[in-house]
């Protein structure tokens, strides 16, 4: 198994050389991911052995001693949760805290009334949210209620105290007579955390959210969450003014809302980018919706005169030409992880630089579809569907950066379009991709993507 990234690298969380940009896929000696999360400053790398960080190391970040072999970890810039062996959902806080949950109204899941919360949920790391289960001793009491009587003194719980949804931790593997749920799957970013319960109930903030079925996906934005059900529907709210709800209006909505378009087809997977989504079907068809500023969605947005000062200086590839890892890696592996060829044919050779791409023709592959449309697209309020590739070609998975997409397709090749300011896309130099653009031939399996970062998994050297 070879391991390539690219992108963001002020951190070293690629690479220990003094580059700020990777802008090829440059093996890495993580020895063998079986997943990676990517933030903005640092990487989680997850194998065999257990969890290991590269990038920023701060106290704001959990180190390698911190996460056990068996949990799942989700980040972003500045925050990091954890399900834990048990079912347990942790946030870090300089140390692992137990996230909590308590429903504001008892009988909130089992109704199917609607009910209104917050957008942003930003407080979410100083609350506690958990089963109104009933205590024995006065059972005409819920604990919540027991709870606010002891800290209160009262004999009496007002409609005040039971609307009050306020959240706190406690330090992790404490005793507490509240963990009664367990949790799958968690999606965070910097002011929102969605959480998947076992039994497919969704947690936002401290409100299970009002659906009428069970949910198998979750996923964030900057501003928006999305849920996939079981039977295959998408589930949009937050804020929707670049279109990322996908429900043909830029307005948010405080209520999940299903999206229309998407109405009788089978979507088996979804992907949230800070302000733009994707829906994979179960026949490999991909709908995109949301900002399109640079390319993410892959089609053409419409021309800008806007411009950055990163835009005036010129990117010039400082990536290493044939590299089997860094030296200064810190996870270098011994006993052979990192694919010591028994030849020279195994040699990894990665040519870097505008030279290695402008020989090829922009489209000289059969996969590409010359009837494509070519709509100029910089916000796309409704699922639209990706007719980039011809019929006969499948997507196995799509996954998002901030402002980038990755495909995968069947016979194992990765394209990417969007933002490339970081060298995200892989193509050995930083201009956005307006539509997908080939990065690896063929051989990849895997495909991971977060922040202005990707990674390639791959059963054979690399193939440009």
């Amino acid at each position: 198994m070879y391991v390539y990234v690219c992108g963001l690298n002020t951190n070293k969380q690629i690479l220990h050389d003094n580059l700020s940009v990777v802008c090829c896929p440059t093996l890495m000696c993580v020895g063998d991911p079986i997943h990676v999360t990517l933030c903005f400053t640092h990487i989680f790398w997850k194998d065999s052995s257990g969890w290991k960080v590269t990038g920023y190391k701060q106290k704001s970040v959990p180190g390698d001693a911190d996460v056990e072999t068996n949990w799942k970890i989700y980040g972003s810039g500045n925050r990091t949760a954890a399900v834990s062996s048990d079912g347990s959902l942790l946030v870090w806080e300089g140390r692992w805290r137990t996230l909590h949950f308590q429903s504001y109204i008892e009988e909130l899941e089992n109704s199917c009334q609607h009910y209104s919360f917050p957008v942003n949920n930003s407080q979410y790391v100083h609350s506690y949210v958990t089963e109104n289960t009933e205590d024995f001793s006065e059972p005409h009491k819920t604990r919540k209620e027991l709870g606010i009587l002891e800290a209160s003194g009262r004999d009496q719980v007002t409609a005040n105290d039971l609307r009050n949804t306020n959240h706190k931790t406690s330090p992790h593997k404490c005793s507490s007579n509240f963990d009664q749920v367990s949790f799958s799957h968690v999606a965070v970013e910097d002011n929102t955390l969605l959480a998947l319960r076992s039994d497919g109930v969704v947690l936002y903030g401290s409100v299970p959210v009002p659906l009428k079925t069970k949910v198998k996906e979750i996923a964030v934005g900057k501003e928006h969450c999305m849920v996939l059900t079981e039977e295959g529907q998408v589930y949009t709210w937050g804020g929707g003014m670049h279109g990322q709800l996908g429900i043909g209006e830029l307005c948010k909505s405080e209520e999940p809302v299903v999206i229309n378009n998407l109405q009788g087809i089978m979507i088996s997977s979804v992907a949230c980018g800070a302000w733009h989504c994707i829906a994979q079907s179960d026949c490999g068809d991909v709908y995109v919706w949301g900002w399109n500023e640079s390319g993410q969605l892959g089609f053409p947005p419409k021309s800008s005169n806007s411009h950055t000062l990163f835009d005036s200086f010129q990117h010039t590839c400082q990536c290493p030409g044939s590299k089997k890892c860094s030296p200064a890696n810190k996870y270098e592996q011994k006993n052979n992880s990192c694919r010591e060829g028994k030849d020279k044919s195994d040699k990894v050779e990665i040519p870097c630089g505008l030279s290695a791409r402008q020989s090829r023709p922009k489209w000289d592959d059969s996969r590409v579809n010359s009837d494509r449309s070519r709509e100029l697209v910089n916000v796309q309020a409704s699922p639209k569907l990706l007719d980039f590739w011809t019929e006969d070609v499948n997507v196995t998975n799509v996954v998002c950066g901030d402002r980038h997409t990755i495909f995968l397709l069947e016979d194992g090749s990765a394209w990417a379009a969007g933002m490339n300011r970081f060298g995200q896309l892989g193509l050995g130099h930083t201009r956005a991709r307006e539509e997908p653009s080939l990065v690896l031939r063929a051989g990849v399996t895997k495909v991971f993507a977060g922040g202005w970062n990707s990674v390639f998994i791959t059963t054979t050297p690399l193939q440009l």
